[in-house]
């Protein structure tokens, strides 16, 4: 959370900075749970910069939905990825996202399916997801 702060206190725009203010005020009358406080500063990030996952929000995404683990291959497969709209972060986070909601399917379909042909079932769910025109950081919720 301190990078969305510094973001906020480097920020000239007044209004940008009462809306995250306000954001933050608001999460604190619900309360503050570790998937309200993703949800919080990705609303602050929004207000204040690029809609986009930074380190620290997307470890939080994914410790929130148990992939961690997951990152580092993610990061194996940024250099094939051919979008500009989102970054790597965003990819870390998409990446545990479709391991989280297709590993047991892929498993299933697949009994004996190698770890290459499985990471690869995985990257095309990600770039499937992505041309469907939808991105990670709008349309991925814990």
């Amino acid at each position: 959370m301190k990078k969305v702060f510094e973001d906020i206190i480097a920020s000239n725009d007044m209004q940008a900075i009462k809306n995250c203010v306000t954001i933050m005020a608001d999460c604190c009358e619900v309360g503050m749970n570790d998937s309200v406080m993703l949800d919080v500063m990705k609303q602050v990030q929004g207000e204040i910069g690029a809609c986009h996952y930074n380190e620290e929000m997307a470890d939080m995404h994914l410790c929130l939905i148990g992939q961690l683990h997951t990152k580092d291959v993610a990061k194996d497969y940024w250099h094939e990825v051919k979008n500009d709209n989102i970054n790597l972060e965003d990819w870390c986070v998409l990446w545990g996202e479709m391991v989280k909601r297709n590993d047991a399917k892929i498993k299933k379909w697949f009994p004996k399916i190698n770890t290459y042909n499985y990471e690869q079932k995985i990257f095309d769910e990600c770039i499937s997801f992505l041309e469907s025109g939808r991105l990670p950081y709008y349309d991925l919720n814990v």
